[in-house]
């Protein structure tokens, strides 16, 4: 089978993974760039409804987190801030969109420091939840159905996003237009998972079996592509990226990465499990955490800083 990025050939890397409506869907891998992505490929009608109320209640964290979606929000002010922080610097504009915007915290937040934000989500619930929680300017349906005029915004946000898209290169190409061009201070900043291809993925998979969490949080396990055993769970994630077919998508999508960060999420239930195993692997997670954002190793999420045409990032 040929890559669906590269068009190099790919091998079998898991078998019947996920499942929805009845049908198994496998992971294969490319032998030249190296991304993972699902077979057989579901169409975007078929992708878009795997984002019910379910996939927000629960699906959405593999159990990496606990707590519904708008928990896990709420912990995330932090890192909201430090990255709206990041894009003041690079535009001096206010006109902030947010792709994938969930239930909106992230927008909420971007208001607060004098931003106009504008959101775009898929979710018919998660749409409706930022409007009533906030009253956010939230629209539902794809970016490439919105028709925002061309250099509508002056900074646009995405995270988690492009893994669940069926056609990324489409989308980005439709940011590259919607966003100002990096001469008049236009920026991206988009956050997407890289583990698959990360050094401590592979620690990750001896380590599971060492201390015997196969039992103990079988979802997570899912997600890192380390187990068939789990629940079977809809193809959320139709591609698995590393830092290099991330920045081959931007630049497929007219848009240039100037800037990167390399970081790692640490599980919350490591903290909050009495069990020994957890605690060990909390100390070894915060460990490398801090080895991957001090060195730039490739870690569990790329933040990348992107433009489309004119100057470099200041």
């Amino acid at each position: 089978m040929k890559c669906r990025l590269c068009d190099a050939p790919s091998k079998l890397y898991a078998e019947k993974l996920y499942a929805y409506e009845g049908r198994t869907f496998d992971l294969w891998r490319c032998s030249s760039c190296g991304v993972v992505f699902v077979h057989p490929f579901p169409d975007v009608a078929e992708a878009h409804r795997f984002y019910d109320e379910q996939y927000f209640r629960h699906d959405y964290s593999f159990g990496i987190v606990e707590g519904d979606y708008l928990a896990s929000e709420t912990a995330r002010v932090d890192e909201y801030r430090r990255i709206l922080s990041r894009i003041a610097r690079l535009t001096d504009g206010r006109r902030l969109l947010e792709v994938g915007c969930a239930a909106g915290s992230f927008l909420k937040e971007g208001r607060s420091q004098g931003w106009k934000v504008t959101g775009v989500d898929i979710s018919p619930w998660a749409v409706r939840t930022a409007r009533e929680r906030f009253d956010l300017d939230v629209r539902e349906g794809s970016l490439e159905e919105m028709k925002f005029p061309k250099a509508s915004f002056d900074a646009v946000f995405f995270s988690d996003l492009i893994e669940h898209l069926p056609d990324p290169i489409s989308f980005l190409r439709e940011v590259a237009r919607v966003v100002e061009p990096r001469d008049r201070g236009g920026v991206v900043v988009a956050k997407v998972p890289t583990y698959i291809n990360s050094f401590y993925y592979r620690w990750l998979g001896t380590a599971t079996r060492a201390l015997r969490l196969n039992r103990s949080n079988g979802n997570l396990l899912a997600l890192l592509k380390l187990s068939d055993t789990a629940e079977r769970l809809p193809p959320y994630h139709l591609f698995e990226h590393n830092a290099h077919t991330v920045r081959k998508v931007f630049q497929l999508g007219g848009l240039e990465v100037f800037d990167e960060e390399h970081t790692l999420m640490v599980p919350q239930f490591f903290r909050t499990r009495p069990s020994p195993a957890y605690k060990i692997l909390l100390t070894l997670f915060s460990t490398m955490r801090l080895f991957i954002e001090a060195f730039g190793l490739p870690g569990g999420h790329v933040t990348v800083y992107a433009a489309s045409g004119g100057k470099n990032g200041r």
